[in-house]
């Protein structure tokens, strides 16, 4: 519309009069013409199309343009006795520029009315941020919680691994010092597991250490803090525990084993397959590293091994 509007003014017919003699005005004002008519077609050819894509405010400005081009060309064949009746440009512009108040109004509301929308959006937006944003803390917490859980399990027998045992034995000593109540560790062994593999191959060899050591769980409980200290090997951290209680569930792991009745063929001194076990307590010692405590715990087990196995040694 700005390119015709300039077009219009420029080879305006008043400027062609005051320029040039008049042969040259009615010569120019008839081309003047036809370029207005390729104007006005173009024009409502560009607002047909923008109707039919249904852009906002087409029809309006459709309509506004139709009632101007008319008055126009009512004007021109009034003015060339072409027909007769009033001049009405001047109305059909009129009715242009109320009809694009109208249009300009109607785009401000709508306009207005989209900002109320993302206005109301934007605040329920914050209202619930807090709330997703707790919601994803919350579900990384117990993501981070439980690969810190697959980082602790051993993954052949399900209870915890060393490195698990390393770090509660640190947390433990430290504790031991202000507790009342002793702490004491147990070191688990199995008896002549190496025979065991050599008659029944390492898959059976597996499946016994996870047996063992599904055990070794149901006998602590809650109690103490079984971990997988290597091969064969099974600790057993346990607090508010004294030497005396410390024997007995050792006593009873051993028993335990050996009520199961696991046939081991090749075993020097059993037919069945047996458990060492050693172990120490601050009621007996104070233990001030958690080196202190392995190094008497392994040395109960190793006395517990010359003294013919299946027994508890308690230091």
């Amino acid at each position: 519309m700005g390119c015709a509007s300039l077009l219009c003014t420029y080879i305006n017919p008043i400027r062609v009069t005051f320029f040039t003699y008049l042969t040259v005005y009615l010569l120019v004002f008839k081309y003047f013409l036809y370029i207005a008519a390729m104007i006005m077609v173009y024009t409502i050819y560009v607002l047909m199309v923008a109707v039919k894509k249904n852009r906002p405010t087409a029809i309006l400005n459709l309509s506004a343009s139709v009632l101007f081009f008319v008055t126009i060309v009512n004007d021109v064949f009034v003015t060339f006795d072409i027909s007769r009746g009033p001049y009405l440009a001047t109305y059909g512009f009129f009715s242009y520029i109320l009809i694009q108040s109208l249009n300009l109004s109607r785009n401000y509301a709508r306009k207005f009315k989209e900002s109320e929308s993302l206005t109301v959006d934007l605040i329920e937006l914050n209202r619930t941020l807090d709330d997703k944003i707790d919601l994803r803390t919350k579900e990384l917490q117990d993501t981070n919680g439980k690969l810190r859980e697959l980082t602790y399990l051993d993954g052949l027998t399900g209870v915890n691994n060393r490195r698990f045992f390393d770090e509660k034995m640190t947390e433990e000593v430290s504790k031991s010092k202000d507790r009342i109540e002793p702490m004491t560790l147990l070191m688990m062994d199995l008896d002549e597991f190496k025979n065991y593999n050599d008659s029944y191959g390492h898959v059976m060899g597996d499946e016994l250490i996870k047996d063992v050591a599904t055990m070794f769980k149901d006998v602590m409980g809650d109690k103490g803090y079984v971990s997988r200290y290597g091969g064969e090997e099974f600790v057993a951290i346990i607090p508010n525990c004294g030497i005396g209680k410390g024997k007995e569930y050792a006593n009873l792991i051993c028993q335990r084993l050996l009520d199961a009745k696991v046939s081991h063929m090749n075993s020097s001194m059993h037919k069945f397959v047996t458990i060492s076990i050693g172990g120490t307590s601050s009621s007996n010692h104070n233990h001030v590293k958690p080196e202190d405590w392995i190094a008497l715990a392994d040395k109960a087990l190793y006395q517990s091994k010359l003294n013919g196995k299946n027994q508890v040694t308690m230091l």
